[in-house]
């Protein structure tokens, strides 16, 4: 009797009609499977946790192949196929309705199995016939058959195992099995992948990326925004059903909460699917695993013995490995795991409920161990994740000054406001931290009033409970905030101020002690003794954050005073250290990276000024402080405005008067004056303001030609004196240059020196007073050459390039001048130039010259390893000016770039 067949096993099931179609995966599964007919690999295997989407695929998979015309053979698995017998049949039966007239003798095999009952050793040989003769009919195939197979993990047969073993180890090349399975059984996958006899895709693969997660949205008519659509696909790490069920419950709070890390409100029916479907027939010890590791926040075999008691790590995570139970390696860190936010969750709510108070011992025993071993960051995030505030609080203020020192001010930030702000005014440890962060942003008038809140609470003796170092701890941080805040307001300090005082009450913590040293020099520097602050910085030892500040403001100051071989020595330090105490790059040193483009540029060094710049912007606008910010985008201004790209620098200058208006630094605010003076000078400038309001400008500034000079006012001056040279004041603009160059000569600030010498020369040249105007430019020479100057020079335009030819041609002009002169002159730009180009381009942001030059080897089809060979610049500078490329011309590709470019006139 011909046994009856389940008909619903051999059909792909019905669809979703919302199921984002998954043509990237499909695609991946059928590259190069096919070759003349033939397969190139007997097995493709999908294996996911459930949720991932794996039947959807095979469908899509399936109607692929349908469409393409192949043959293709659906089983979707049960239990009862554990039977080999029964797994036989149907695998048989869903070959047979691909292709009637496959293996006509099967029928009668099965029939014999059947009827041979328990008689264990003859049915084993039919079976072993009957798969002998299956393979020998698939061989003979004349078309390539595809056997998909659904839902494998419920077999969990010893024999089919064996039986799926045998098929894959000698599958013709005419067949190939697509297969989906939740675990991977006992398997040699790994082998099989080696050898080439399979393809693996597993939840990497399978997940949605980010698009596909807003087509989601998109197709289930949900108005959230692309910020929100991030912040949940970042929850549910592209998990599909983790996004199903979200969406069913999203509301304004439940977005709130998500935004904030938290896992939302209503999610119950996400754990009850969890512990339901995923945990179903999860032993009850792996159980126990699973649910005390769940509350960490990162776990490796040492922790896990701790919390669990439990010695055979390795066993527990082969196990989770093979039932794919959404554990996670973490990247670079091999012997570290997690597990995927929302699966914890479901743990975590589990233990909870069986088990309240583990899940706080679990939480305080793993913080305790992270913070024993040094690892802070995983100690706050393990209690913040807990709610645990008190114990977090604990922790952060023993190692605030660490935090501090490993440059970790963003990361304090984002970790208070994860605190209740009810609990920060109550806690002055956290009060105190709440204050530094607020003075790194310039939020002064905040600061003032925290400050104010705890000299109130400390003198009524609210903080009665604290230990007596602790209270005399943040009194000292508090005077040291006033001392930051001071230099920062251009406010004067108590002349009896005792920095050792201070530093006596912070204690013997060598973090706070070269903090506080750190900004005493800062005060310095406000005061104006350079000397004396460098003496300052250098004095501070060990390595970290506060190093690489202290080194930093030594650059900076050196770089003030025209000192650029000292300033290269310094920033390389920074650079090329190697810090052990920072993963990646840090906001110093890609801050150190653009000084260091700066001093190239000076130098004439354009193509690797470019090198330090790519990128590095970029990671002082994301997680630079406030200051790093202004000073880099001053920078920014200062670079476009020596390459003449006036409409880039005009860009900056807008963003700089925003800063303008938050920024309290002097200093800052004093370059800020006299660089965008400067920008409105500049004669090519379209927007170019007359000579008389830039001057009204700078005196309403506090500059003006009875104004005293003093430190880093030096830019304003240069400014008025140009405005005067415009308006053809040239006797009050020579005063005010030689009142600069007694000032920097009193000072050492070379550069400003030479700048001031070369507008004397244009004075003079101007005034016919020739002989006057090529002394000044002698010294200007070896000023320049002493110091490494190039673009200085050059900047002073078209006036300096007249000066400079009859300077060459005198017979005052000095001989080992005349080469230096010949490669300033090569660099002057040319009237009707590209430059010209550049400013009359149609674009809102117009394309610099160096973009130009890319966009035209683009268009002449060269590939970016090509661009970078014919410019000499670096692969990754040619991606960076690429991405500026597409940004400005607001396209994708090189193909729209072209087009774009080519309507516009612009090549």
């Amino acid at each position: 009797m011909k046994p009856q067949i389940l008909q619903t096993k051999l059909i792909p099931p019905q669809q979703n009609p919302n199921w984002i179609k998954r043509e990237r995966v499909v695609e991946a599964i059928f590259a190069d499977l096919l070759i003349n007919d033939k397969f190139t690999r007997p097995l493709t295997l999908i294996s996911a946790p459930p949720g991932y989407g794996k039947t959807s695929l095979l469908i899509d998979c399936s109607t692929r192949l349908i469409g393409d015309d192949r043959k293709s053979a659906w089983l979707s698995v049960s239990i009862e196929d554990n039977s080999p017998l029964s797994f036989l049949t149907y695998l048989l039966a869903a070959i047979k309705k691909a292709d009637n007239t496959f293996a006509p003798e099967a029928d009668e095999y099965l029939l014999a199995i059947k009827e041979q009952g328990y008689e264990r050793d003859s049915q084993k040989q039919l079976f072993q016939e009957l798969l002998l003769y299956l393979l020998n009919q698939l061989s003979q195939l004349d078309q390539p058959l595809f056997i998909i197979l659904d839902e494998l993990e419920k077999i969990n047969s010893p024999e089919i195992d064996q039986l799926f073993l045998y098929l894959i180890e000698n599958l013709p090349a005419s067949a190939h099995i697509i297969a989906a399975s939740r675990k991977l059984n006992n398997w040699p996958v790994s082998t099989w992948q080696g050898t080439g006899k399979a393809k693996l895709f597993t939840k990497q693969e399978l997940k949605f990326n980010l698009a596909e997660a807003d087509l989601f949205f998109q197709n289930h008519d949900l108005p959230i925004s692309d910020k929100h659509v991030r912040a949940v696909f970042k929850m549910v790490d592209g998990w599909i059903t983790g996004l199903r069920l979200i969406s069913s419950i999203i509301d304004s709070d439940t977005i709130d909460q998500i935004l904030g890390k938290e896992l939302p409100a209503g999610i119950e029916q996400i754990f009850d699917y969890v512990l339901e479907e995923v945990l179903a027939d999860v032993p009850r010890e792996l159980k126990d695993f699973l649910m005390m590791t769940a509350p960490l926040y990162k776990f490796n075999a040492q922790l896990a013995a701790i919390i669990t008691g439990k010695n055979n790590f390795l066993e527990f995570i082969d196990e989770i490995s093979k039932r794919q139970l959404f554990l996670e390696k973490l990247p670079g860190q091999e012997t570290w795991f997690r597990y995927q936010t929302v699966f914890a969750g479901a743990l975590e709510n589990k233990l909870y409920i069986e088990r309240p108070v583990l899940k706080e011992e679990i939480a305080f025993q793993a913080a305790d161990w992270f913070n024993d071993n040094g690892m802070v960051f995983e100690a706050v995030e393990q209690l913040l994740a807990g709610s645990y505030f008190n114990k977090a609080a604990g922790i952060l203020f023993e190692n605030f000054g660490k935090l501090i020192n490993q440059g970790e001010i963003f990361t304090l930030k984002n970790w208070l406001r994860r605190f209740p702000p009810r609990l920060v005014l109550r806690r002055p440890s956290l009060k105190i931290m709440e204050i530094l962060t607020q003075v790194m942003d310039g939020h002064f008038d905040e600061a003032v009033e925290g400050l104010n809140l705890i000299r109130l609470n400390l003198s009524s003796d609210k903080f009665g409970k604290m230990e007596a170092d602790k209270i005399e701890m943040i009194e000292g941080l508090c005077q040291i905030y006033e001392i930051i805040m001071a230099a920062h307001m251009n406010k004067e300090l108590n002349s009896d101020l005792d920095i050792q005082a201070i530093l006596k009450k912070i204690g013997q913590d060598r973090y706070w002690q070269q903090f506080a040293g750190i900004f005493y020099g800062n005060e310095m520097v406000i005061r104006g003794n350079l000397e004396q602050a460098l003496e300052i910085y250098s004095s501070v030892k060990f390595s970290g954050y506060s190093f690489q500040i202290a080194r930093i403001k030594e650059a900076y100051i050196y770089w003030y005073r025209g000192d650029l071989n000292k300033t290269n020595q310094i920033l390389d330090e920074i650079i090329f250290a190697g810090d052990d105490n920072f993963a990646g790059i840090s906001s110093i040193q890609a801050f150190a990276r653009i000084i260091k483009g700066i001093v190239l540029v000076e130098r004439n060094q354009l193509e690797e000024a470019e090198e330090q710049f790519s990128g590095n912007f970029k990671i002082v606008e994301e997680i630079g402080e406030k200051t790093i910010k202004v000073i880099a985008s001053i920078y920014r201004l200062s670079y476009y405005l020596s390459l003449g790209e006036l409409q880039q620098a005009k860009l900056i200058e807008e963003k700089l008067i925003q800063y303008r208006s938050r920024v309290k630094l002097p200093f800052h605010n004093y370059f800020i004056n006299g660089i965008q003076a400067r920008l409105w000078l500049e004669l090519e400038n379209p927007d170019s303001r007359n000579w008389r309001e830039v001057k009204n400008f700078l005196e309403d500034k506090g500059v003006n030609l009875h104004t005293d000079m003093t430190m880093f006012r030096d830019e304003e001056f240069l400014s008025l004196s140009r405005a005067l040279i415009q308006g053809q004041k040239y006797h009050q603009a020579e005063d005010l240059l030689n009142r600069l160059i007694d000032f920097s000569l009193k000072n050492k600030l070379r550069r400003t020196e030479l700048k001031s010498r070369l507008l004397l020369a244009n004075i003079y040249y101007q005034t016919n007073c020739r002989d006057a105007a090529l002394k000044q430019v002698q010294t200007a020479l070896n000023l320049a050459l002493e110091g490494g100057f190039f673009r200085t020079i050059v900047e002073e335009g078209a006036p300096l390039r007249e000066i400079l030819t009859a300077y060459s041609q005198s017979s005052s002009g000095e001989s080992e001048y005349l080469d230096f002169i010949k490669d300033l002159l090569a660099n002057f730009p040319d009237p009707g130039s590209e430059d010209d180009i550049f400013n009359e381009q149609p674009l809102i942001e117009p394309l610099s010259q160096r973009e130009l030059e890319i966009l035209r080897e683009i268009a002449a089809g060269m590939t970016n390893q090509q661009i970078a060979e014919r410019l000499h610049i670096s692969l990754n500078t040619v991606k960076w000016h690429t991405g500026n490329i597409y940004g400005k011309l607001n396209v994708n590709n090189r193909t729209q770039a072209v087009d774009s470019a080519r309507e516009l006139n612009i090549i």
